[in-house]
C-alpha cells in the first residue's frame, strides 16, 4: 500500500531526540541509538500510526501534549489552582487481563497489525531506579494519552532515560496498542504477547485505553528483580522505625495509627529488596505509586501527594470541576458528572458516578527520605506480610530477608489490621533488629488481631 500524507511517519532528523553535545565526544549517539530508532520504525510502519512523537521530558513539550490530550474528551485537565498538573482519564472501555503468550512472528502480526490507524504513537524512553546509575532502562511505545501521563508520573522519561542508553545497554522493549487489529476476531481481553522475532525481544499489550498497559511494561521490564511492598516510616516514642509492608493496601493508613505513630509513605510498587551482611536494604524503582481510590481518605498518608501532578483514572467530577470518589469529601456528592462526562441522574447512587476500580497515578514528593529510597536505598527494620497465603510465603520472605528480620502477619491485610501490625512491632531507632532465629520462626506466624 503505498504511504500517503494520511499515513505520515515523522522521525527527528539525524539524531534520535536533540540530545545535548557530549565535551569528551566519548559518546556516538546516533550509533547508540540506531538500533531503538528502527525498531521505532518498524513498529510505526506495522501498527500503521499516524504520527510519531518522542517523549523528551521537558515541561515545554509536556504542556503541548497536555493541549493535545485535552483536545479528546477522554481526557480532561484539572483545576491547576486546586491540582496543579493534575489530569482526569476516562478509559472509553473497561479490559480484563488476559495474559496470552504467542512467540511466533504471525501470531503477533495477525493481533497488531494496523491497530494504531488513525492514532499517534508515543515514544516513552524511561528509567527506573537512581538517574545516575539505573537499575532499569526502556522504551515503551503506546497510542494512549494515558499511558503516557501515567509513566511520566512515575518514572524518569525522556532525554535523561534516553542518554543512559548505550549501544551494549540492556533495554526491555514495550509496545500497548489500546485497540485490536481489525484482522484480530479473538475475544476482548488484555493480551500480553512476548515477540522475539529477529532476536529482538518486545512485549506487546494489546487492550485497553485506561493507562493500565503501564502496570503490564513495568512488570515486563522489572521481570523477577522487584517486589510490590510499600515502604513506610514509622514514627513514634520509640524513635524511627522502616516497615517493608506487602500489598497497596498500606497507601489508605492514616496518618497516625491507633497507637499513636505517625506514618509516613516512602514509596509504592516495585522495589528492590536486598540482604546484606548486616541490614535489609530496600531501593525504590519508582518515583510514584498507582493506587486505588478506593477509601482512600483525607487522612491517609498519600493524601497530600494526590494534590499534584497526579493522574486520576474514571473517578467522578464534582459541579467546581474536581475530582471525586467515596470517602474523599461526601458533602460534595450532590451533584456529579460521572466517568463518562454525563450529569448523575437525581436520585443516582454517587458511588456508582466513578468506576469500582478507579486509580490514581501519583508522584511522590519532598523529602529527603523519599529521595534516599529511591537513590542509595534505606535500610527496612520489619516486614509486615499481608494476607498470606499461607506459611510457605512467609517463610520466602524470611528465606530473602534473612532470620533476623522480625516478620509479621495480618489476617486480611487491611488498613486497621495492618496498622494493629504497625503498633505490635519492636521498638527500633532506625537500624535492622537482630532477632535469635529461634525467635523469628514463631512471630512470622503471629497473626495480629
Amino acid at each position: 500500500m503505498p504511504r500517503t500524507a494520511h499515513h505520515r511517519h515523522t522521525f527527528p532528523p539525524a539524531r534520535v531526540l536533540p540530545l545535548p553535545e557530549v565535551p569528551d565526544g566519548a559518546r556516538n549517539h546516533d550509533l547508540a541509538h540506531a538500533g531503538t530508532a528502527q525498531w521505532v520504525a518498524r513498529t510505526a510502519l506495522l501498527t500503521r500510526a499516524d504520527e510519531v512523537v518522542w517523549v523528551d521530558g521537558s515541561d515545554e513539550q509536556w504542556r503541548e501534549l497536555v493541549t493535545r490530550f485535552t483536545m479528546d474528551a477522554d481526557v480532561v485537565r484539572l483545576d491547576p489552582g486546586a491540582r496543579p498538573g493534575s489530569l482526569l482519564v476516562r478509559s472509553p472501555e473497561r479490559v480484563g487481563r488476559t495474559a496470552v503468550t504467542d512467540r511466533t512472528a504471525a501470531g503477533v502480526v495477525e493481533r497488531v497489525a494496523e491497530s494504531m490507524r488513525g492514532r499517534t504513537m508515543y515514544v516513552v524512553p524511561f528509567l527506573l531506579g537512581d538517574p545516575d546509575a539505573p537499575d532499569v532502562l526502556g522504551v515503551h511505545v503506546t497510542d494512549s494519552p494515558a499511558s503516557v501521563a501515567v509513566l511520566r508520573a512515575l518514572t524518569t522519561v525522556g532525554v535523561d532515560a534516553l542518554d543512559a542508553i548505550g549501544p551494549e545497554a540492556d533495554v526491555v522493549r514495550t509496545v500497548h496498542t489500546s485497540l485490536r487489529s481489525p484482522r484480530d476476531t479473538r475475544p476482548t481481553g488484555r493480551t500480553v504477547l512476548l515477540d522475539e522475532r529477529a532476536g529482538v525481544r518486545t512485549v506487546w499489550l494489546v487492550g485497553g485505553d485506561d493507562g493500565s498497559g503501564v502496570f503490564e511494561a513495568l512488570r515486563a521490564h522489572t521481570d523477577d528483580r522487584a517486589v510490590e511492598v510499600t515502604l513506610l516510616r514509622v514514627h513514634g516514642d520509640h524513635g524511627t522505625t522502616t516497615v517493608a509492608v506487602t500489598g497497596r493496601t498500606a497507601v489508605r493508613l492514616d496518618h497516625t495509627t491507633p497507637g499513636g505513630q505517625h506514618v509516613e509513605l516512602l514509596a509504592a510498587g516495585p522495589v528492590l529488596v536486598r540482604p546484606g551482611p548486616d541490614a535489609v536494604v530496600a531501593r525504590a524503582l519508582t518515583d510514584g505509586a498507582v493506587v486505588p481510590v478506593t477509601g482512600l481518605s483525607p487522612r491517609s498518608v498519600l493524601a497530600a501527594d494526590v494534590e499534584r501532578d497526579a493522574v486520576f483514572v474514571d473517578t467522578a467530577l464534582d459541579e467546581d470541576g474536581d475530582v471525586w470518589w467515596p470517602g474523599s469529601d461526601d458533602d460534595r456528592a450532590l451533584h456529579l458528572i460521572d466517568r463518562h462526562g454525563h450529569y448523575l441522574p437525581r436520585g443516582g447512587d454517587p458511588a456508582a458516578a466513578g468506576a469500582p476500580d478507579a486509580t490514581v497515578a501519583v508522584r511522590l514528593h519532598g523529602t529527603t527520605a523519599r529521595a534516599a529510597v529511591r537513590s542509595r536505598g534505606i535500610t527496612v527494620d520489619a516486614f509486615v506480610v499481608t494476607d498470606p497465603a499461607g506459611a510457605a510465603d512467609v517463610d520466602a520472605l524470611a528465606a530473602l530477608v534473612g532470620t533476623a528480620m522480625p516478620i509479621s502477619t495480618t489476617a486480611w491485610g487491611g488498613p486497621a489490621e495492618i496498622a494493629t501490625a504497625l503498633d505490635g512491632l519492636p521498638g527500633t531507632t532506625g537500624t535492622a533488629v537482630a532477632a535469635p532465629a529461634a525467635a523469628v520462626a514463631p512471630a512470622r506466624r503471629e497473626v495480629a488481631a
